[in-house]
């Protein structure tokens, strides 16, 4: 079996466990998802008179600085989402005060729901998508075992330190190794609007002028860099150092230039 075949096998199974989820549990899961991937403050708010937002998260952007999101999950097999449920998402935003929307669902998006969602700046996550997000955090699903959908936010250990050549800096988050090294490198004058998209691999942009990948999906986890450019975060620990590193190399260094300090 190729490992394009074995992933494919492996993205199945997953498709058929999300979607035998219930509506309640799929709420869970995505809210043990977020908080392995770094947002805080993770709160179910879902059900009668959720006002159509299921979960509540900050996203951090700087060390003190927070994004406040709200989530709308739609466990759905067959049905797409339509122009209808982007509406009524926006209306949930605008009465809550919250800019930042993201909609996950099991299934998929009509494409007039996705022409709705970009003009309202709402990142979309289809069943595809959710999977292969899972896939690129594997850790998911063995906290997610472990606690049986219980969702504690792991306690934290401390911070992180790196350094770039001969300048040590320091982070609370992993995916902000990534953030601070496409800083660095803008500091440097070596990260320029003019020089992107830098390509991740797989048919997706690391950093782009805009936060969409070249299939026209939006990025998942973005942040907007200094230099108005967006850099995707949506990466595991390890991955995260990986994408440091490539980005380093896209701008004519070494890999080895990034050290993670014990």
């Amino acid at each position: 079996m190729t490992e394009e075949n074995l992933y494919s096998k492996i993205a199945e199974v997953l498709r058929q466990s999300l979607e035998a989820m219930n509506p309640d549990e799929f709420e869970r899961f995505v809210a043990h998802l977020l908080r392995e991937l770094g947002y805080r403050d993770v709160s179910k708010v879902g059900g009668r008179g959720d006002e159509g937002i299921d979960i509540r998260a900050k996203f951090p952007l700087a060390e003190l600085v927070e994004e406040e999101i709200a989530i709308q999950c739609k466990h759905y097999r067959e049905r797409k989402i339509t122009p209808r449920h982007i509406r009524e998402f926006i209306g949930a935003l605008q009465n809550a005060r919250i800019k930042k929307g993201i909609f996950m669902t099991t299934g998929d998006f009509t494409r007039d729901a996705e022409d709705a969602a970009k003009k309202a700046d709402l990142t979309l996550v289809n069943g595809d998508m959710l999977v292969e997000i899972i896939l690129r955090n594997i850790k998911v699903l063995e906290e997610w075992e472990k606690t049986d959908g219980a969702n504690k936010p792991a306690p934290v250990t401390g911070r992180i330190r790196f350094r770039i050549l001969e300048e040590e800096l320091s982070v609370n988050l992993w995916k902000e190794v990534l953030l601070r090294t496409a800083e660095w490198l803008i500091k440097q004058g070596k990260l320029n609007p003019e020089d992107v998209p830098i390509s991740a691999g797989n048919k997706r942009y690391l950093v782009n002028t805009e936060p969409i990948h070249p299939t026209g999906r939006h990025f998942i986890s973005q942040e907007r860099l200094s230099n108005g450019l967006y850099i995707e975060l949506n990466y595991s620990a390890e991955r995260t150092v990986a994408m440091a590193r490539k980005l380093l190399e896209w701008a004519g260094m070494d890999a080895k230039d990034l050290i993670i300090l014990e």
